[in-house]
């Protein structure tokens, strides 16, 4: 990893934050040393191992377990152990020229359960540790699920967000092998947004809200559990909010990656600003009727400065750590300051902060290597914090492991 709080000056990339008024990363670069450990392609047939082109979307842990990931692109779907880099399993879905977008990960009485959205507008739900897939449904053929992600606290139940700019609420009921008879999908919330292209979604559980990152700008709803058991779809119906970014055009600001970070904070990403706004989702003054609303962004951390789509970020408020990467195959690692944790900030807001350090896209000895060659679609962080994952438009799933 490079050490930009040591070495802004003499970074190209970096030059645009020599001014005094962004922020050294409160953490020692030399405590967040990650090293290569396993780069990865299997996204595709076995046969074509030299495959570049599938684009891979979406990278998760599973819950409970601190180093099993599951992974999607193009009509394949992968399970790995990132401490040995095996496969553990490989979904091949039967058509062709299908393509997996997002995933998500919910624990019910039978287990772990993942489920996923496609570019068809197919929804479908697996259970890993039978290496089986029990259940699909479409509400829309041709509509793009672009982003799934299951509620903290209801677990049966799973938003989806599509590309005709809607947000639906499913409970997928109690599935339970070997027949999984039980799982029917039942739809509780349709919010429509009107807001143009739909990129990500988060779930801010701690807040009950969801946010999505659209075209127009970032919106969200607040989620009620009470509501929703008591009056039946399709008659309770959320306000919808939207949130202005301080600094960040209203005219199609292009909310690229929304992250839950934990802890009520949320970061959010807006394509050409360079910069990644971190934020509580404690929302005061906030009424029924409230329509429009201003955030406080706490801090603002420096990131490349591109009008690419799609470079999700990923991080955990309990590990203080952020990532997101970017188009020249760098990963962007943050420290989060404590004070974002706890209710006093800092008076003068948002700070601006630099990054640890980049990680660069090591020489794998074969094509692509360059830089320039490799988008960094999404970044997660294990639970341990011990590995940080990268996933990308060459078809690569980059492990890399944190120094002892």
């Amino acid at each position: 990893m490079d050490r930009n709080n040591n070495s802004r000056d003499r970074d190209p990339v970096t030059e645009r934050f020599s001014s005094p008024k962004w922020l050294k990363a409160e953490a020692d670069p030399k405590d967040y040393m990650y090293e290569p450990l396993h780069f990865i392609r299997s996204h595709c047939k076995a046969d074509t191992i030299s495959d570049c082109k599938t684009q891979i979307w979406d990278v998760v842990f599973e819950p409970g377990q601190k180093d099993v990931v599951a992974t999607c692109g193009g009509r394949y779907l992968c399970v790995f152990s990132v401490s040995t880099g095996d496969l553990l399993m490989k979904y091949t879905h039967k058509e062709m020229d299908h393509e997996l977008y997002s995933l998500s990960w919910t624990v019910l009485d039978c287990g772990n359960l993942l489920a996923s959205g496609s570019a068809s507008g197919e929804v479908r739900l697996y259970h890993p540790a039978r290496e089986v897939s029990f259940h699909h449904w479409t509400k829309k053929k041709g509509v793009a699920v672009n982003a799934v992600k299951f509620h903290s606290s209801q677990p049966s139940w799973l938003f989806t967000a599509t590309n005709d700019s809607v947000v639906s609420l499913w409970d997928i009921g109690d599935p339970s092998p070997p027949h999984y008879s039980k799982c029917k999908e039942v739809q509780l919330l349709k919010l429509a947004a009107d807001m143009g292209d739909v990129y990500s979604m988060a779930w801010v559980g701690e807040e009950q809200w969801v946010m999505v990152g659209t075209q127009q700008g970032l919106v969200g709803w607040k989620i009620r559990e009470d509501k929703i058991k008591e009056v039946q779809f399709p008659k309770h119906k959320p306000g919808m909010v939207e949130f202005n970014l301080p600094g960040v055009s209203t005219s199609n600001p292009y909310v690229d990656s929304v992250c839950s970070l934990g802890g009520s904070l949320v970061a959010v990403k807006c394509v050409g600003y360079g910069k990644i706004c971190v934020f509580r989702a404690q929302f005061k003054d906030l009424t029924n009727q409230t329509k429009y609303y201003k955030v406080e962004v706490l801090a603002e951390f420096g990131w490349l400065k591109t009008d690419n789509f799609y470079m999700n970020i990923g991080g955990s408020s309990q590990l203080g750590l952020m990532g997101c990467g970017d188009d020249q195959g760098s990963t962007w690692v943050y420290k989060l300051p404590a004070w974002l944790a706890e209710e006093d900030s800092p008076e003068s807001l948002p700070q601006k902060i630099l990054p640890i350090g980049r990680l660069h896209w090591p020489d794998l000895g074969s094509k692509p290597k360059n830089s320039e060659d490799t988008m960094l679609d999404k970044i997660a962080f294990s639970p341990c914090g011990q590995y940080l994952l990268a996933v990308t438009n060459t078809n690569i799933v980059a492990i890399w492991k944190k120094e002892n």
